[in-house]
């Protein structure tokens, strides 16, 4: 009865024994087919890839560069007015509507949107206190003929790049230029633009390469061919 008992308790054991020697060879089996089944198919379909996202290289520069001579665009501001008559008025400073409604008073005056100010509603409230805040009394002229050109200038680094895409695309409808700075010795920008960074954009870019900030406002003018004193110049530095 004893010896039962043993050849019992060992048989069990060769069951357990054989039974996860059963289930380690099946795991080991599956586990290689999953394998081949996704080395084939990995060559089809990959939803996942650890490159980064890459430009197309150009295969022509179509940004400006300092060989280049710009000419910035003259622009007529007429489309930015109404004529009411008796007055000028600047289109989006003006509540329209309002004054189409006074058709019949031979003495039109401007009525201005709430955040607009100025005898023809040319003056974003901005820049109207700024006029208040100035003591010295001053004369505005206009409606001008044609529209100021506004240049945007900006220092690049690497670090810059995502938040220059971001600017670029926000005020590409009001500014004629961007001109994008690198110092000497620099090149990631202008690689970045070769492989098609701001592709959409090269047109209105101006990319140069200098020593020192002296050189700037030096290059900025070789570089344009019709800049006048009255353009605009917006200058950011990140450095």
């Amino acid at each position: 009865m004893r010896q039962f008992r043993i050849f019992h308790k060992r048989l069990i054991l060769w069951v357990i024994f054989c039974f996860q020697v059963s289930l380690l060879l099946a795991y080991l089996f599956l586990n290689v087919d999953i394998i081949s089944a996704t080395s084939r198919t990995s060559k089809r379909v990959s939803f996942f890839t650890n490159n980064s996202f890459k430009y197309v290289p150009l295969k022509k520069n179509t940004y400006h560069t300092y060989k280049h001579r710009i000419y910035l665009k003259k622009q007529s501001s007429n489309s930015e007015f109404i004529d009411f008559n008796t007055s000028i008025c600047f289109r989006n400073g003006t509540d329209i509507k309002l004054m189409l409604h006074k058709q019949n008073n031979d003495k039109w005056n401007c009525k201005c949107l709430p955040t607009f100010h100025g005898n023809n509603c040319g003056q974003p409230e901005i820049i109207w206190r700024a006029l208040l805040n100035f003591r010295k009394s001053i004369k505005i002229k206009g409606p001008r003929k044609y529209k100021r050109n506004i240049l945007f200038v900006v220092i690049v680094d690497k670090f810059l790049t995502t938040a220059l895409e971001i600017m670029i695309s926000e005020l590409n409808s009001v500014v004629d230029l961007f001109i994008l700075i690198e110092y000497s010795g620099e090149v990631f920008l202008k690689n970045q633009l070769n492989n098609g960074f701001l592709r959409q954009y090269h047109k209105e870019v101006l990319y140069l390469n200098i020593v020192n900030e002296n050189d700037l406002f030096s290059k900025i003018q070789n570089s344009i061919g019709n800049l006048k004193q009255e353009t605009l110049i917006a200058f950011i530095n990140e450095k």
